[in-house]
């Protein structure tokens, strides 16, 4: 007899056999049970969940012999019936692949088929599988057949993708979705398997198949066929690691100290050997993600074995490591490498994205917690000097005010403290922020454009602008214009700042000549008209006389 696959040998002959969707049989079954069969079900979900295994189950539960014509809630895998429907070879059981069958002129042919009573069991059973691939023209010369059947046929429509299936067919059936098999679920099956073929599976290797089965039941069972051509009737996690390209995980938590100590050429160096040893990038950063996941579970919860998908062995180092990281410096990590996965499925160099990855994550000084509290203490500290400097306070309710306009020192000379330089680096760079947050106050945004910052002692920003500027000086001070702008200022640099408008004429030192005659104005004509359009929003139109 030819070899069959390990998935075919070991496809569930019951409805008992089926792993992971115990709804879906529960639900069949009762329904065999009482005899409330439908004329169409709709089997959709990941690929190797048990959607073809779980119709052609069906097909036996409503055909089986010992039944005497009734459907019954398990195939007893012994009739004619039920032996030629295992073998593939019934007449009353006919499975469609839509794929290559999904022309218009397919399904004409189907309906008239379906007009014929079963040949040997009790019901006509046609599975359509990757029922998606149907054309529209298709679909819409099934529905009155599939709304309609004769008595005794039933519809079973398979598809990984109900999304493009019309709402017509799916109104029109059953629907049962298939849910990923669970690691636990698909390890066991595993070993049942192995076993019953006498194969010797280490834990390790049963946790990589599951793992890189992703919920698929068919593709374990592949992966494992694979693995015994590979390494015979003794299969272990090396074995496993070299068809799927991965890395041991001792090599994983050897980077990973690498980057707690911050030793870049040593992580540089295991990059280099995984490239010479012909090793998938990707796949490792896949793994490495893994990695960092566990990392991230155990420091943030307690008691978290049970969901922990790295090798047991490793969960003592596992832990060690989580105590010297933060969870805001793993999830850095995580972030990161999650970016340069993405980046490697189109790179021609994912050696390069993997190390410049790398580099990236070392050189980060602190974790964005350790960052916070550094912009908090400053904060407090910038409050500490404010309330040093203004006093004792009296403790009483404080009057309601409403805002008013601040006084306009025109003439005056100001005196300016010493300026502190690193603050007014960073208030120069970060000046374009606070212009783009006005963008939603547009009239206080169109004072505030015309002036430019000069000088930060701290405490107080001194916003400078030109003599002949001095309209948006004045209106920058009505009202709270200058509260909205000082709000913004906080948002963007963290902390609070007094904000003194001032023109280049009040700073005392200013070489700038006196003040014109006051009957001067300070715009001429045409800026006055651009400057009242932009303020005010609209474009009105002004006629300008001598």
């Amino acid at each position: 007899m030819a070899y069959l696959a390990l998935y075919r040998e070991w496809r569930p002959k019951t409805f008992a056999e089926t792993v992971g969707q115990e709804h879906v049989s529960r639900t069949l079954q009762n329904a065999l049970r009482t005899g409330r069969i439908a004329h169409a079900y709709l089997f959709c979900g990941p690929r190797g969940t048990g959607k073809t295994t779980t119709a052609k189950l069906l097909a036996k539960a409503l055909n089986c012999r010992t039944g005497h014509g009734r459907p019954v809630p398990e195939p007893c895998n012994e009739c004619e019936n039920c032996q030629r429907i295992n073998q593939g070879n019934s007449m009353d059981v006919l499975e469609i692949d839509a794929a290559s069958n999904r022309g218009i002129d397919e399904i004409r042919e189907l309906r008239e088929k379906v007009k014929f009573a079963p040949t040997e069991g009790y019901y006509k059973v046609y599975i359509i599988d990757e029922v998606h691939m149907l054309t529209n023209e298709a679909f819409n010369a099934l529905l009155k057949t599939l709304e309609e059947p004769p008595g005794q046929v039933v519809f079973i429509l398979a598809t990984t993708e109900p999304h493009k299936i019309p709402l017509t067919i799916l109104s029109r059936c059953q629907r049962f979705d298939f849910k990923r098999i669970p690691l636990e679920d698909i390890m066991a099956r595993l070993q049942e398997v192995a076993a019953g073929e006498g194969i010797k599976v280490t834990e390790e290797a049963l946790l990589l198949i599951a793992r890189a089965a992703e919920g698929g039941m068919r593709d374990a069972l592949s992966l494992l066929d694979q693995a015994r051509a590979m390494a015979g009737e003794q299969v272990e996690g090396d074995h496993i690691r070299a068809i799927l390209g991965a890395v041991s995980g001792e090599k994983i938590a050897r980077l990973l100290d690498q980057l707690i100590r911050r030793d870049l050429a040593g992580a540089l160096q295991l990059v280099g050997e995984l490239v010479e040893q012909g090793k998938d990038l990707r796949q490792f950063v896949r793994d490495l993600l893994e990695y960092l996941r566990d990392l991230l579970v155990i420091r943030v919860a307690r008691d978290v074995d049970q969901v922990l998908r790295t090798s047991p062995q490793y969960w003592e180092r596992l832990k060690a490591q989580a105590e010297a990281l933060s969870p805001a410096r793993v999830q850095q990590m995580i972030n990161i490498l999650t970016e340069t996965e993405q980046g490697m499925r189109w790179s021609q160099q994912p050696r390069l994205l993997l190390e410049l990855a790398l580099i990236k994550g070392l050189s980060q000084e602190g974790s964005e917690v350790e960052n916070n509290l550094q912009q908090q203490v400053a904060q407090l500290q910038a409050e500490l000097e404010r309330l040093k400097a203004a006093g004792p306070v009296t403790a009483g309710p404080a009057p309601r005010t409403t805002p008013v306009a601040r006084p306009v020192t025109r003439g005056k000379k100001v005196e300016l403290a010493a300026s502190d330089p690193v603050l007014m680096k960073q208030v120069q760079e970060e000046w374009p922020r606070v212009l783009e947050l006005l963008r939603k106050r547009m009239q206080v945004r169109a004072f505030v454009v015309e002036g430019e910052p000069l000088h930060c002692d701290g405490q107080t920003l001194s916003l400078v602008f030109p003599d002949g500027k001095s309209f948006h000086r004045d209106r920058l001070l009505q009202g709270t214009n200058l509260e909205i702008l000082e709000a913004a200022v906080q948002k963007v640099l963290g902390r609070p700042l007094r904000v003194q408008a001032l023109l280049t004429s009040e700073i005392a030192g200013s070489s700038n000549a006196a003040v014109e005659e006051e009957n001067k104005p300070d715009l001429a004509p045409e800026e006055l008209v651009k400057t009242v359009q932009e303020t005010f929003g609209a474009a009105v139109p002004v006629e300008i006389k001598d």
